[in-house]
């Protein structure tokens, strides 16, 4: 398993700003985990892996983040990638596994709905 480091610099402004979760308890659980310095932090974006990623997300017509994921994938030899995001289904070649189970992606997306309508 790989966890790109930008990654997590995505999930505090989506925690912070989506949702609404306090700053500083995010920052706390964010550095918590970048100090583990685990093998699992894949710290480098090259600028190959940002071209294939821009390839990938022209041409399946995704998200250029998740064109880098795609990318980074191939660049390791899996096909593996854990993440909620079912537009990467869309490539044939990768197997996108879901962390959660359905239902609770369904408790979460209403709970953002409800969340958001405030």
């Amino acid at each position: 398993m790989i966890l790109p480091v930008p990654s997590i610099i995505g999930a505090y402004h989506i925690a912070t700003r989506y949702l609404k979760a306090s700053r500083i308890h995010v920052k706390r659980i964010l550095e918590g985990l970048l100090a583990t310095r685990s093998p699992a932090l894949y710290p480098q974006i090259t600028p190959e892996l940002a071209s294939n990623a821009i390839e990938y997300a022209t041409y399946y017509n995704i998200e250029s983040w998740d064109g880098y994921l795609i990318a980074l994938a191939k660049s390791l030899g899996t096909s593996a990638i854990y993440s909620l995001d079912k537009q990467l289904s869309k490539v044939k070649d990768v197997n996108v596994i879901s962390p959660f189970p359905e239902e609770k992606l369904e408790e979460y997306h209403e709970f953002l709905k409800k969340t958001l309508k405030r």
